[in-house]
Order: C-alpha cells, then sequence, then structure tokens
C-alpha cells in the first residue's frame, strides 16, 4: 500500500505539472550530484543575485577525506531554473559560503554547507562545514515538520492542498518532499534525547530529585543530571544573530551565545579597575593589548600566563597552564590554550561586591567570611552563577578541522608580547553552575571524541584511522601524564646509546620517548561510566542527523551534591579520616569521588596516590595510599578569598581566607591591586 500511495501522488503532481514543467523530475534536476569516485560535485542550480547559475566543483583528498572543493569562475553560466527552487543551492554574496540544500550521493539526498577558505575574495574555494540527510528546512525554510516520518496517509492529508494549489512553488515543494520521502524511505528520523532550548536549565526538579533521593535511586538522578548537562551545553552555545537575538533552531548559522558573556580577564583585569559594563566591548584590562586585536571580538584572546589556582599568579590573563601544573602538548607538539568566561549573573555578584580586586576582597572579608554566588530560584526559572572553561587546539593541515567545533584566537608570545592569529579547534568544555538544590554547584565536563581514542571514519568503503590528539597509540610504553614544565621546570631532549628519553629538571625520571617534539601522552584513569555512554551515543546520534559538528562531543560525567546542607568532612593533619575525608571533602555528599576533565587536568591522573593530596590536610602518619585523581568540587571547595595581610621583614604576605570561602570559584585568585592606589605598607 504504501508504494501505491506515492505512486498515485506522484501521478498528481505529475498532471498537474501539465504546463511543461514536470515538478518532481525539475527538483531532481536541480540537486547537486557528488560523483563518490573524483569527490567532483555538478551544480546545475545555484542561487546568486536574484539568479540561477550552473558550475562545476572539483574535490581534493586531505588525508584520505574530502578536504576542499574549488570552481573557475570562467566556468560559471547562467542556468534555466527559477530561484525558488527549493533543491537549488544557495551563494552568499558577503561571504561566498555555499549552501546545497540538495545533494545526490550514495543513493540518498543530502544537503551540505560549504564554508568559503577566503570569504568575499575573488577565490572560491570551499571547505566542509557540516552535512547531513535532507531535512524539512530544505522545503519550509526552517518551519519543522514530521514529513520524512509520518505515514502516507497522512502525508497525503497534510499536503494535498498544496498538491492541488495554483501555486508553482507550492506544487514544486511538494513534488520535492515526495522525491525526498522515496529517496530515504529508510532514513529514521530520531527524537531529541535532550529539550533543545536557548534557556539553560536552572536545576533538575527539586522535588523529583528529592523523590529519587528517599528511594536511594542515585543511579537515575545520574541520569537525570547528565541529560542536565547535555541541555546545559546546548543553551550556553545556542546561535545569536548579528544583533544579539536568539536564532530559531540549534543547527541555525549565528555566534554561540557564551560569546556574549564576560571573559575572565575582563572582570579580574590586571590594573585591578573597575570592569566595564556588561554590554560594553572589549576593553584593554591594563594588558597592553592592540586595538586591533581587542575590536575583533569574533576571535578568542588566549594569552600565555599561568592558571588562576597555581601559587604566585599575579597575571589575570587567560592561561596555558593546567590547575596546580604545566602546560598540555598536543600530538602536533602545540599547546593547548584555555579561556574562562562567566555569565551575568555571576559578573554582576563580583562587581556589586568588589570583589575584582584584592582591595575589594579585602574590605568584603572584614565583614563575610564567605563570597556566595546567586544560586537561582527554580519556581521563578532565575539562573544561578554560572562559569564555563573552553580548552583549544591549534588546528594544522593534518587535522581533521571538519570535527571540530572552530573559532580564531589570539596566542600571544609570553617572551615577546607578539600575538600571533590561529585557526583554533575546541577539545574541552567545562560547566559550572550553582543551583538551587547545589550549593557546591554542578559539575558538567565535555570533551572531544578524538582526544583519546581512535576513531574511524568510512567513506566509500574505505576506512580512515583517525590519529588521537593527545595520545599517540603507537607508542605503548611512552610514560604518561608527564608534566613537563609545572613551575619553573625545564626539560630537555637527549639521544641515549640505550634508549632516547626527555630529562626534566628536579626530576630523576629519564623518560623514554619516540619523538624528539614534545607532546603529552595523555591517559584517562577513570573511564566513562556505561549510563553516561548511553546518553552520549543518543545526543551524538540525534547530532550527526542534524549535520552538527557537535556530534564529535562527548559527556564524561556530571557531579554534583546529593545532601548539600552537610558540612564538610573533618580533615586536619591530627583528625581526618578516610574515605569521608576524601569524598566528602567539600561538603553536600557529591555523587561521584573523581571527575576529571582529559584537557584540563591531565596531570592529577596519577591513580595510587597519598591520601593527604585529595584530601584537605597534609596527614602523614602514616601515609595512607588510596586511588584518586581529582574531583572538580573537591578541588574548588579550596577556592578563597584574600581576607587579611601580614609583613614580615617588609615583605608583604597576603592572607588567605578559609575552605569554602571563595564560593568554589578559583577566579577570585586573580584579583590584583587597584593601580593609582597606595597599598598597605609596614608602616601603615
Amino acid at each position: 500500500m504504501k508504494h501505491i500511495r506515492i505512486c498515485c501522488l506522484l501521478m498528481t503532481v505529475g498532471f498537474l505539472a501539465g504546463s511543461g514543467v514536470a515538478f518532481a523530475q525539475d527538483s531532481d534536476a536541480a540537486c547537486a550530484k557528488l560523483d563518490k569516485d573524483t569527490l567532483t560535485v555538478d551544480l546545475p542550480c545555484y542561487v546568486s543575485g536574484g539568479k540561477t547559475y550552473s558550475a562545476m566543483l572539483k574535490g581534493e583528498i586531505v588525508n584520505g577525506l574530502a578536504g576542499k572543493w574549488h570552481t573557475d569562475r570562467s566556468s560559471i553560466v547562467q542556468a534555466d531554473f527559477v530561484p525558488d527552487n527549493k533543491a537549488c543551492a544557495v551563494l552568499s554574496a558577503t561571504t561566498n559560503d555555499l549552501k546545497l540544500n540538495c545533494v545526490l550521493s550514495h543513493g540518498k539526498v543530502w544537503q551540505a554547507q560549504l564554508s568559503a577558505k577566503y570569504p568575499g575574495s575573488e577565490q572560491l574555494i570551499w571547505g566542509l562545514e557540516s552535512y547531513g540527510p535532507a531535512t524539512p528546512s530544505v522545503a519550509f525554510g526552517g518551519e519543522e515538520q514530521n514529513w520524512l516520518s509520518m505515514s502516507d496517509q497522512k502525508f497525503a492529508e497534510k499536503f494535498a492542498e498544496m498538491a492541488f494549489s495554483y501555486s508553482l512553488v507550492k506544487r514544486e515543494i511538494v513534488a520535492w518532499l515526495l522525491f525526498t520521502r522515496a529517496k530515504a524511505s529508510n532514513y529514521i528520523v530520531l527524537e531529541a534525547p535532550a529539550l533543545f532550548t536557548p534557556n539553560i536549565p536552572v536545576d533538575v526538579d527539586p522535588l523529583l530529585q528529592e523523590a529519587l533521593i528517599n528511594e536511594g535511586d542515585i543511579y537515575q538522578l545520574n541520569e537525570l543530571y547528565n541529560i542536565y548537562s547535555w541541555q546545559a551545553l546546548i543553551a550556553i552555545n545556542w546561535p545569536l544573530d548579528a544583533n544579539g537575538n536568539v536564532r530559531e533552531n540549534f543547527t541555525d548559522k549565528g555566534i554561540p551565545a557564551w560569546l556574549k558573556w564576560k571573559e575572565a580577564f575582563q572582570v579580574f583585569r590586571a590594573d585591578g579597575k573597575k570592569p566595564a559594563p556588561w554590554k560594553s566591548t572589549r576593553t584593554g584590562s591594563g594588558l597592553g593589548l592592540k586595538e586591533s586585536v581587542l575590536d575583533d571580538s569574533g576571535s578568542r584572546i588566549i594569552l600565555n600566563s599561568i592558571t588562576p589556582t597555581h601559587t604566585g599568579n599575579l597575571n589575570i590573563a587567560d592561561e596555558t597552564d593546567q590547575a596546580f601544573s604545566g602546560q598540555l602538548f598536543d600530538q602536533n607538539g602545540n599547546v593547548v590554550v584555555y579561556e574562562v568566561l562567566i555569565n551575568k549573573e555571576e559578573f554582576d555578584y563580583i562587581v556589586d561586591n568588589n570583589l575584582y580586586n584584592i582591595n575589594g576582597q579585602l574590605k568584603f572579608s572584614k565583614t563575610n567570611t564567605e563570597a556566595n554566588f546567586p544560586a537561582g530560584n527554580y519556581e521563578s526559572q532565575e539562573l544561578g552563577a554560572t562559569e564555563i572553561k573552553l580548552a583549544w587546539k591549534i588546528l594544522e593541515d593534518t587535522d581533521h578541522k571538519e570535527r571540530y567545533f572552530k573559532d580564531e584566537g589570539y596566542i600571544i608570545n609570553e617572551k615577546t608580547g607578539e600575538t600571533k592569529k590561529e585557526n583554533i579547534g575546541l577539545i574541552g568544555f567545562h560547566i559550572s553552575q550553582k543551583t538551587p538544590s547545589g550549593k557546591q554547584w554542578v559539575w558538567s565536563t565535555f570533551e572531544h571524541i578524538d582526544n583519546l581514542d581512535q576513531n574511524v571514519i568510512e567513506l566509500d568503503n574505505e576506512k580512515t584511522v583517525i590519529p588521537p590528539t593527545l595520545t599517540n597509540p603507537d607508542c605503548e610504553i611512552c610514560p604518561v601524564n608527564v608534566d613537563v614544565n609545572n613551575g619553573k621546570n625545564t626539560y630537555e631532549y637527549y639521544e641515549g646509546e640505550h634508549s632516547d628519553y626527555w630529562k626534566v629538571t628536579k626530576d630523576p625520571a629519564y623518560y623514554y620517548t619516540d619523538t624528539n617534539k614534545i607532546k603529552t601522552q595523555a591517559k584517562r584513569m577513570v573511564d566513562i561510566p556505561v549510563r553516561v555512554e548511553r546518553i552520549n551515543t543518543k545526543m551524538q546520534a540525534y547530532f550527526k542527523e542534524q549535520g552538527s559538528v557537535w556530534q564529535y562531543y562527548q559527556l564524561i560525567d556530571t557531579q554534583y551534591p546529593v545532601y548539600q546542607n552537610e558540612k564538610p568532612a573533618t580533615s586536619t593533619i591530627d583528625d581526618y579520616h578516610i574515605p569521608e575525608s576524601v569524598i566528602n571533602k567539600p561538603g553536600g555528599k557529591p555523587n561521584l569521588a573523581l571527575l576529571t576533565n582529559i584537557t584540563m587536568e591531565t596531570f592529577f591522573q596519577g591513580g595510587n596516590q597519598v591520601a593527604g593530596l585529595m584530601e584537605n590536610s597534609t596527614s602523614k602518619d602514616p601515609e595512607i595510599t588510596i586511588f584518586g585523581t581529582e574531583s572538580c568540587i573537591g578541588c574548588h571547595s579550596s577556592a578563597y578569598l584574600y581576607n587579611s595581610y601580614t609583613f614580615q621583614e617588609g615583605v608583604m604576605t597576603l592572607g588567605q581566607g578559609t575552605q569554602l570561602s571563595g564560593d568554589f570559584s578559583w577566579l577570585l585568585k586573580k584579583a590584583t591591586w587597584e593601580e593609582g592606589l597606595a597599598k598597605p605598607t609596614s608602616e601603615n
């Protein structure tokens, strides 16, 4: 019956096309055709300036995959299609980006987005931005319809009026829909595993949390928090138009919402001055950056400095070092770089309480022992304080760039101060959010799937293995997670008689290497749980269906307090008890004892270690060995405010508040003295 109904509708459309234009055939003819062997794209129709043209795109293969396409302007000729034909490609007049609404390949109908390599120039060269099965936007300009999955009967009822319309365009749309349904009859439309909305979730429903906790079903509660984490990632990356308005769909083109947040170096300025208002553009912040760099709002500013949690950090710039450790080198030998941004709720609290400089924190501490960022309100859906940390790698020609969320970034040389603009790809995304039920905050951490795994691409029955970003699987005996430049350590390469190796100052070990280029051999010590892999698989499949680059990212896990009012476990040098002193170091009895991101806490992947390294003490008698990496909540519970100062032989030492005084935000340690104001001296 299915084939009969389709044939009947096709006959109807063909009859209505008696004026001489066979719409189904015409839509078919307007579709681009990809030659799977040569990667040549026959483009019979693309729209530019209200007219239609045809062209031939020649493909090039990079690393065994489709790398880029180009065409010669002399080969472009005018075509005989109407500009309203929904199957025609569209060439952007401003950027030269090419949107292929309909591509026939491998017996299916696809759509693809090609990004111009040289926007606005005369060179027509494109790289593949995204692709996926043809979606409803081909026919409805973004209006979502389940026309691919609905039954033939419902389809006939839904579109009968359009099929019998006097409008040429409407009849052609129906023909195109029929054509696509026939071509993609074996394609199943997936339901979204999480809610797709531009609104960041305030919390997991507190009543549902309470019910599951009372039942002792923490496993299901963990699953709910993992969905919450994906929803937060989606909302924070929701596209905005040029005016900052929310776009209709997650896959629409636009800037991610977090680009409207404040970068840490704009809040904790190097000169200690008050930050510019929330909606203001970037300012110099006392860093001496060129105006051309500050004005480039579409690019990231990655500055060489040590991490905000590292001892002696007086530079508020974004960092290249990890927390309490040194630099992470990818398999190209490039340093991974980071940045931190905060939302308006956190920004307002910092500014209102003058916590952006040391002067303000000292004054605040006279009447407050702890900072207390807003937690939001679930009933009124008011959002709490939120921070994000992003890890970026420099993209080179050998990287599979189409698999990354990409941007451009200014990498600043710490020795010369010069900036260099690089193409960068996102490899880590960390979200921390204070919620009504989580005063220890909720910690959601994501990574790129190519960081550690050897993933395989299959194209035309040929397999291409993608080399991992942060490890070399061909060197099974290479030492893992070696921190070569923590503090003032340096490293040097040696060609030995028996082995080549790296020697690190202040480290007695000799580290075997198979290369003279410094690279980090990263290894995750705690596997991603099956319950997390389950939601990841669903999300990745859905993103793939939508042609979204987020199909290449995965949630590592979500950490949150189960009982937020539980006090931290006692953990002093004389009074501590394992395991409580470790697993409940921050209070709140977190659902997980351990959670790290391989791009941000590589060198915490220690495994067996002394318990005192993880608890809030320096217990030594005896030195109990446990298995550990680190804990997002545990580590951040040690964040503090500056609350005092002392002098010894004329040298000032800043006093640090107690555990929890920084309300789980290490950003407060980025504060500096305000320039222009006299600092305290031993005399005054």
